[in-house]
């Protein structure tokens, strides 16, 4: 017998002839919210395997009792806890993304790798090599250590500035 089902058994009354399984259900469903909350390294699935019911019944109980976890993330006491996180997509386009809206009105932009490295969460020689790309591309040149140049810059209006009407 599974420890749900005894878990069930032990907290059903029976009142007269039948047995009333709402309560027994509110029992069993507060046994799983305290092994829930009192297991942060198991997952639902641990859990589940433990009671002996499915991933999904621990799923429901933790959303009914709303102690549930963020999606796909295990408690800290995992392999991989909270330390696998997903990298912002970083490319090249990405990357002239960043360098367009930062460069100043001429079109220089005032940066190096490890600045694109800090701000896409990616190593620092990820960024080197996409700024490479980039000059490789024709897009940028590198004027000295820390500056570059944006080779297609359209000049920026000013905010005050009307186009001219003819």
């Amino acid at each position: 017998m599974s420890q749900y089902r005894k878990i069930k058994a032990e907290t059903a009354e029976v009142v007269g002839v039948r047995v009333v399984r709402k309560s027994s259900t509110k029992k069993a469903h507060e046994a799983i919210r305290d092994v829930i909350v009192a297991n942060p390294a198991l997952g639902y699935r641990e859990i589940g395997e433990l009671l002996g019911c499915s991933r999904w019944l621990v799923s429901r109980v933790a959303a009914e009792f709303d102690v549930r976890r963020p999606r796909g993330r295990r408690g800290p006491g995992t392999k991989q806890g909270g330390e696998v996180r997903r990298k912002k997509y970083f490319d090249w386009e990405q990357a002239f993304g960043s360098i367009w809206d930062d460069a100043d009105r001429d079109g220089f932009w005032n940066g190096d790798a490890a600045g694109l490295a800090r701000e896409f969460g990616v190593s620092e020689d990820t960024a080197y090599s996409v700024l490479d790309e980039l000059c490789d591309r024709r897009l940028i040149e590198k004027v000295y250590p820390g500056k570059y140049i944006i080779r297609t810059w359209r000049e920026r209006d000013e905010p005050d500035e009307q186009p001219e009407r003819y």
